[in-house]
């Protein structure tokens, strides 16, 4: 659960120290772990992603490039959120949740 709440609060580098520290003495906490720093890894190129979209469309217009991006980042935030809940929840109570495959790209493996 900790993997969860510290992806969505400080990126993948405490979700990576979680999974360095157990991938070897819980396959609950590694699995839990690795979905967590695919999460982070993930949300981090939407929002890099969101930025280039909203600098291109900065140069025609500020608001445009701000309703649609900025729109956008916070639709895909807050979707985000949810399922970071759920799986955080999911942890807590001894349970797998998988996030969508198109919300969390496989950069590490189980």
């Amino acid at each position: 659960m900790l993997a969860y709440l510290s992806a969505a609060i400080a990126g993948f580098v405490p979700p990576a120290a979680i999974y360095l520290l157990k991938m070897r003495s819980s396959p609950f906490v590694r699995a839990h772990a690795v979905q967590a720093v695919n999460f982070a890894v993930t949300m981090m190129l939407y929002t890099v992603s969101a930025l280039i979209v909203g600098a291109m469309l900065a140069l025609d217009s500020v608001n445009v490039a701000l309703l649609i991006a900025g729109g956008a980042a916070i639709l895909l935030w807050l979707v985000a959120l949810m399922q970071v809940t759920r799986a955080a929840l999911a942890a807590s109570s001894g349970s797998f949740y998988r996030i969508p495959g198109w919300l969390c790209a496989p950069v590490l493996r189980r």
